[in-house]
């Protein structure tokens, strides 16, 4: 099922609460739809969403019809959203946890405990700064995109607060132009997004396709025709 993206304004009040406390902004997002999806409801309507504090605008994306959108804000616009075709041109914006799990330095010999679960795994960490470029083309890569390096945007690291005392999520909003390399696994990845927080406002893929330049007709050098003409 292609999910629907719904934009919508809100108030400033409202803006403010969800940027302030992403786990609030979570619920709010929730009530807009049925109750009764099982144990992980956001997962099972495949919500996601993002905030835009500058246009004061919520996007909201989801495989399921939201039940009530007016109460999440006014509602701008709301269409199907189309996967593009391989080698289509896109532009992709994405709000993305900078989050890696560095290799452990574990023991050869102790390694397979690792797959057994009785040993500690590396804790997930913020990507370095100096590593956030190279780590963004990756990510991008595996979702089926081959990536224009030198389109790719980062914005400084920013925290999705989750209220009081919680630990934010660390993220960095993305934008970049490519190609599409593989549309199954693009697809994939704009119906359920890309890396943590998918809870929180981050992990939605804003796609946009480039324009189709129409091919204007070639014109004849064909002597014969060209005599004609005079």
């Amino acid at each position: 099922m292609s999910p629907t993206l719904t934009q919508m304004t809100i108030s400033p009040v409202v803006r403010d609460t969800l940027e302030s406390n992403r786990n609030r902004g979570h619920v709010h997002i929730m009530t807009g739809f049925a109750r009764g999806l099982g144990r992980s409801p956001r997962a099972a309507a495949g919500v996601l969403w993002h905030l835009d504090t500058r246009r004061n605008e919520l996007l909201v994306q989801s495989t399921e019809p939201a039940q009530r959108p007016d109460i999440l804000g006014a509602v701008i616009r709301s269409r199907s959203i189309d996967s593009p075709t391989l080698g289509q041109a896109v532009t992709v914006k994405v709000s993305i946890a900078c989050l890696k799990t560095p290799p452990s330095d574990v023991p050869v010999e102790l390694r397979g405990e690792l797959q057994k679960g009785k040993c500690y795994r590396s804790r997930t960490v913020v990507v370095p700064e100096a590593e956030r470029a190279a780590w963004a083309l990756r990510r991008l890569t595996a979702i089926g995109l081959d990536v224009v390096a030198e389109s790719l945007m980062l914005s400084r690291l920013h925290h999705a607060s989750l209220g009081g005392s919680q630990r934010g999520i660390p993220y960095v909003d993305l934008s970049v132009e490519a190609r599409v390399q593989d549309p199954v696994a693009l697809h994939g990845a704009m119906v359920n997004g890309v890396g943590k927080g998918r809870s929180y406002g981050l992990a939605l893929l804003r796609v946009t396709t480039a324009p189709t330049t129409p091919q204007m007709p070639t014109p004849s050098t064909d002597p014969k025709t060209e005599g004609e003409a005079r």
